[in-house]
């Protein structure tokens, strides 16, 4: 394997680790999920830092890598809100994001142009606190000594950056639409 495709093959290791994720976390394995879902974690952050130290990246990267993120997220907030050890609000927020980004891309891209994504720093804090919520709940299920009221607080946090990160991108784009719309006419 070419050395420019390691993080390409690291991406690939934790799509497949998405199943086993899941189907642990619904047969109520909890350790399995923890171990499983950090090692998906460490992938995750292995891949990227190899892609931007080394300049190793691809368009093939550059389109599964945030699928595999959003796919283990998603499936992995849906498995614990069916679990019950996420309020379905919370989940129903998580989700619901996603989908508002991603209708409003496509909508972006027929009216406008092809967008250029980038991260947000309310973004990428966001995508860390819905994982570290996620480790926590795991970890708690397998050791039992996180207080619900930290998780509950946890929650609630990771509720309000993903609204934020919601309303970051919609500004963000919405204002560029606008100007990109202005100029042309």
């Amino acid at each position: 394997m070419d050395r420019k495709q390691i993080p390409n093959g690291i991406t690939i290791i934790r799509l497949i680790l998405i199943l086993p994720v899941i189907f642990s976390l619904l047969i109520k394995q909890y350790e399995w999920t923890f171990y499983l879902f950090m090692l998906a974690g460490v992938s995750d952050a292995l891949d990227g830092f190899l892609a931007r130290r080394y300049q190793w990246t691809s368009r093939f990267g550059a389109i599964v890598d945030p699928v595999a993120d959003k796919s283990l997220m998603t499936l992995t907030y849906l498995a614990l809100g069916y679990l019950g050890h996420l309020p379905l609000w919370l989940v129903g927020i998580v989700i619901g994001r996603d989908l508002i980004i991603i209708i409003g891309a496509i909508v972006y891209k027929y009216m406008i142009e092809e967008p250029a994504f980038a991260a947000t720093f309310i973004s990428k804090l966001n995508t860390v606190l819905q994982m570290s919520l996620v480790v926590f709940i795991l970890f708690n299920q397998v050791y039992d000594i996180i207080p619900e009221k930290i998780l509950e607080i946890g929650m609630y946090v990771v509720a309000s950056t993903t609204v934020s990160s919601l309303l970051d991108y919609v500004w963000i784009w919405g204002r560029r639409a606008w100007l990109i719309k202005r100029v042309k006419t």
